[in-house]
């Protein structure tokens, strides 16, 4: 450590000041928002953005009635399946819409949970529901 020693007290140097300054400079710089709520980012950045969400909730959009279909019987009925699938789709638009014109007004995705999902296959899977051989 360099110190400069006047009347044997130790006094840092001004180099190590300075250091010490230009760490506060950079976590001040780490907290601070990159946009705040009435922000627009810019057009390109919301193409990627809205893309990369759309992407991140189909998945969990189309696993629901793929996961339900098997216990309601429809794993070879791909018709069916299609219905369940649209219609899931079809009500998570309808429900986004709701919600960003008369909820929050958030671009928020209204989807399905996975919540309801093992209550219903455990009750489906009770031997009066059991799939026909």
């Amino acid at each position: 450590m360099d110190t400069n020693e006047v009347g044997g007290a130790h006094k840092p140097s001004a180099s190590l000041n300075m250091e010490d300054n230009g760490l506060s400079s950079t976590k001040k710089n780490i907290n601070k928002m990159t946009y705040y709520v009435t922000d627009v980012p810019p057009w390109y950045l919301c193409i990627l953005l809205g893309t990369q969400h759309y992407l991140t909730a189909l998945g969990g959009t189309v696993a629901i009635p793929l996961l339900l279909s098997r216990a309601l019987c429809l794993q070879h009925d791909h018709i069916t399946q299609s219905y369940l699938i649209s219609t899931i789709f079809f009500v998570s638009g309808i429900c986004t819409l709701l919600q960003v014109f008369f909820g929050v007004r958030l671009p928020i995705l209204q989807g399905g949970t996975f919540t309801f999902l093992t209550p219903t296959v455990a009750m489906l899977s009770l031997p009066q529901y059991k799939c026909p051989e």
